[in-house]
């Protein structure tokens, strides 16, 4: 029995039933589309049965037609959860357009645990980037309930770019905040009301369906009687097909349409035959069903016939080109489930048990345990999870298993020991609080030691992302006093005891930490342990200014899944959060922001803490170098917020000191002072570790201090403060973050007039830089530094600065290509220098450059053809050669290219 990684996308659900061929055309309706064009969001709101779905298929046909793009959202009572939602919208966005969604599904890959916050302003990027109109429906929204997901669709509503439209359908009213858009004049509203038939429409309708010529008072009565409600005048065109028009029969009176729905129903479903209406209530149950799964559900080869039957009837809605997946119209499904539940309560389990034997065999696990439980199979369902389930974690797919969890839960059934451990694995991985007390729970329930041995393994992994490492050593030595058989636990209990000795600076000991080989046959399943310890170690070396020897680890983790379908999967997140935040360090701000960004929001919710505060601090990095503070803004407030939530001091601690240095680059003083105080605040309630390499509280705290005073010009405050600093950094090693220290001493050192000093001061900081080919604390830490670098780059060229040898080589080298860097990101170019610009003229024409310089503030295609005075087409024109040009793939790619080149004259610091 195999596992897949995941279940599958129900790839149906993203594009839009396939459309019959209208009966008439409703030309006030269709004409809707231009004002559609025009509004942020259009509302579609009638009881079923109104023609919503066949409307909004003609929309979208239109859109696309006139060069829009277009996505499609089916929803339905599985999609009310919030990361399922925002999957299926990244997928539908990825259907309509390569470059939308792409990044925002990658952090769903495997494990699909994306933080729906992080995802979806993710996707407001890539809708930005893609600058084509883009027109998303989302169908049956009346099926999302739960407020997370209406709070998610109120931010993308508030933040939307000019070039997103959204047409929400739904039965029922939307708890939507709406008042603010109908005063922008960004909401179109239909209700049931305007999608009711007229009479004119009536009579032509019957024209059409039952070549029937009504005369005015008959088209008249029968509008009166339907109500002009699209499903009635489609089953009373039903009932009476087959029939002569002479023998066209209109009803004497039928009173409350909406009430005798049923009965109209029930009346078309007795002109079946017995064998295709029992295989209609048989094939109700699922959503969506094919061929495969009808006969599994009917017992009956003929479903092929009786498909062709009920497709000819008009009964069935195609959801794909192929004609392979199929639904009943939702009153007719809903019509054949009322009358299923009221026969025999066996044959619906039966049904149900069918329907997951048949998914069972196409490894679609999540539908077969559904279907599973709602047959009572309680036990079947268990066995089969419980077969799965640690196969699931150590391959990383957590949603299932956490998925399953809640259907359990539903179903009030009670787990085996062994599975509640495995669902206590993912919820640790998952970062879920309070998973040590359950584990510690399971522990106390057991008369296995084996099993208790591994519930200390798991209680270890729980505390270590809690970032409480005194209390992991002590269960690390218990673990490892005996031998656990199962070799992927072993190794997390490992990496548990890596974490403990970078949390201590015991780096000798971090290195002699053992690892047991996997089996070659079982590696790949069990990948998520190496890619820990690869993560840990490439971490501890950047940490200790290692970069090269960091990135060969990494890079060795990335390649943990590089037989996947997709580049950017769970099993990379880890690794590839920290390989951009290294890259970033080298001054490699595009590859490091492709490494990123389809990364971050899987980070933020899988990632230990120093992964997080790498991504997140890289991420607002970067933003910051594109000139989107706000951008940057956003990053560190949503990493503030996960500190605070998953009680992680240090990483709070990390978020406020970088908030304080934007406040700071902006002016505003008053707001830099609040961050410092709060850093205070946690400086004072958190202990200090003094050994410890990772950055704590109170080093933070002492930099914001530093930054605060220099930037008030009290350098004596600064240098109280830098100088034990420094001294602790480069004790414990970290020189990552003693290259930062060291630059703001030699400033704080400048401006007191200690120029020798000063000298060599960030001298040995930029040793320590060059050491690991570190760029970034130079060019971010602004133009002030100008004079002590150009000092340092004259002194490097005349062979000054004394380390001898190759070291002086590679000193005159990366000071030349700091300075270089530092110029061409804060201006100015040394006359000398003058020739070599040459060779990098503007490879892009002004209009060109116009054009980047629009993207970059936001616009979209249309809208720079609106300011230019130009189409749409010659947009996109122009951006193909740009592409060319840049080598570049995409509109963001091609802004941060020009940027780096300085082509743009308004580019943004």
């Amino acid at each position: 029995m195999s596992f897949p990684a995941h279940g599958p996308l129900i790839a149906t659900k993203t594009l839009p039933p396939k459309a019959r061929r209208a009966l008439i055309e409703r030309l006030r309706l269709a004409a809707l589309v231009a004002e559609i064009e025009g509004r942020l969001l259009t509302l579609v709101k009638a009881p079923g049965g109104f023609g919503k779905t066949t409307l909004a298929q003609a929309w979208s046909e239109a859109l696309r037609k006139r060069g829009n793009l277009v996505a499609w959202l089916s929803l339905d009572p599985d999609d009310d959860e919030p990361q399922r939602f925002l999957h299926y919208v990244c997928h539908a966005l990825h259907r309509a357009h390569p470059d939308m969604g792409a990044a925002s599904m990658a952090s769903f890959a495997h494990s699909a645990m994306g933080d729906p916050a992080q995802v979806l302003t993710l996707l407001i990027d890539e809708i930005i980037g893609c600058g084509e109109e883009v027109f998303l429906f989302l169908d049956d929204f009346q099926c999302i309930t739960l407020a997370p997901i209406h709070e998610l669709l109120s931010f993308l509503l508030r933040y939307a770019p000019s070039n997103l439209h959204l047409i929400v359908l739904s039965r029922d009213d939307t708890p939507l905040s709406l008042a603010a858009l109908r005063v922008r004049s960004q909401l179109l509203e239909i209700d049931a009301a305007q999608l009711r038939f007229t009479a004119d429409e009536t009579q032509e309708f019957f024209s059409c369906a039952n070549d029937v010529e009504l005369t005015p008072e008959d088209g008249r009565r029968i509008h009166s009687q339907t109500e002009g409600w699209a499903a009635a005048l489609r089953l009373m065109s039903l009932s009476q097909e087959g029939k002569a028009p002479q023998h066209f029969a209109v009803p004497a009176a039928l009173a409350g349409v909406s009430r005798s729905i049923d009965g109209y129903l029930g009346e078309l479903l007795l002109q079946l035959p017995d064998s295709l209406m029992e295989f209609m209530m048989q094939t109700a149950l699922p959503q969506r069903f094919c061929a495969a799964l009808a006969v599994a559900l009917a017992g009956s080869d003929g479903a092929h016939e009786l498909l062709r039957q009920l497709d000819k009837r008009q009964l069935l809605t195609v959801l794909d080109e192929e004609g392979n997946w199929y639904t009943y119209h939702q009153l007719i499904r809903e019509h054949l489930l009322q009358r299923l539940q009221q026969r025999d309560g066996d044959q619906l389990r039966e049904l149900h048990w069918r329907a997951a034997d048949w998914y069972r065999s196409q490894d679609m696990w999540s539908p077969a345990v559904r279907h599973a439980l709602d047959a009572g199979a309680n036990d079947q369902a268990c066995a089969w999870i419980e077969q799965c389930a640690m196969p699931l974690v150590k391959g990383g797919d957590l949603l299932t298993l956490l998925g399953w969890e809640r259907q359990l839960r539903t179903h009030m059934v009670r787990l085996p020991l062994r599975l509640r451990l495995a669902m206590a694995w993912a919820n640790t991985l998952a970062l879920s609080s309070d998973q040590e007390q359950v584990v510690g729970r399971i522990e106390a329930e057991s008369d296995s030691a084996e099993l208790r041995r591994e519930c200390q393994a798991a209680r270890a992994a729980a505390l270590a992302l809690a970032d409480e490492h005194e209390r992991c050593g002590q269960l690390i030595a218990a673990c490892l006093e005996h031998p656990i058989p199962d070799t992927w636990v072993h190794n997390s209990v490992y990496n548990v005891q890596r974490f403990v000795c970078l949390k201590t600076g015991r780096w000798a000991d971090l290195y002699a930490v053992p690892d047991l080989p996997y089996p070659d046959s079982e590696a790949a399943r069990n990948a998520l342990s190496l890619v820990y310890r690869l993560s840990i170690l490439g971490l501890a070396d950047m940490l200790r200014g290692r970069l090269d020897q960091a990135a060969g680890r990494l890079r060795a983790a990335l390649l943990q899944d590089a037989d996947s379908d997709s580049a950017q999967q769970m099993l990379t997140a880890l690794p590839g959060g920290l390989m951009a935040c290294l890259l970033y360090e080298q001054n490699q701000p595009v590859e490091a922001e492709a490494l990123l960004t389809p990364r971050l929001g899987i980070i933020a919710k899988l990632g230990f803490l120093d992964c997080v505060m790498r991504a997140f601090t890289t991420a607002a990095r970067l933003a910051l170098r594109h000139g989107r503070i706000e951008r940057a803004h956003a990053l560190l407030e949503q990493g503030e917020h996960l500190g605070l939530a998953r009680h992680w001091p240090r990483l709070t601690a990390a978020m406020l000191l970088e908030r304080l240095q934007l406040h700071l680059l902006e002016g505003r003083m008053t707001e830099a002072q609040a961050c410092l105080q709060r850093l205070r605040g946690l400086d004072a309630g958190t202990a200090h570790l003094p050994d410890s390499p990772l950055g704590e509280v109170g080093q933070f705290a002492a930099l914001g201090e530093a930054r605060f005073a220099l930037q008030q010009f009290r350098y004596a405050d600064a240098l109280l403060v830098l100088e034990p600093l420094l001294a602790e950094l480069l004790a414990s090693q970290h020189r990552y973050l003693a290259v930062r220290a060291g630059l703001m001493l030699a400033n704080a050192q400048a401006g007191l007039k200690r120029g020798e000093q000063a000298a060599r001061t960030f001298g040995d900081a930029l040793a320590m830089a060059a050491g690991g080919n570190m760029l970034a604390p130079l060019l971010d830490h602004g133009a002030g530094i100008g004079p002590l670098l150009t000092q340092a780059h004259e002194q490097a060229q005349r062979g000054d600065a004394g380390h001898g040898g190759d070291d002086d080589r590679t000193l005159r080298d990366f000071t030349q290509r700091v300075l270089l860097a530092w110029q061409a990101l804060h201006g100015g170019r040394p006359a000398q220098q003058a020739p070599a610009a040459e060779t990098l003229r503007n490879p892009l024409s002004p209009r060109e450059c116009g054009i980047l310089e629009l993207i970059a503030d936001g616009n979209s295609n249309k809208e720079i053809a609106r300011v230019l005075g130009i189409g749409p087409e010659t947009v996109k024109t122009h951006l193909k050669n740009i592409f060319v040009k840049l080598s570049v793939e995409r509109r963001t790619q091609a802004v941060v290219q020009a940027e780096a080149l300085g082509l743009l004259r308004n580019a943004r610091r």
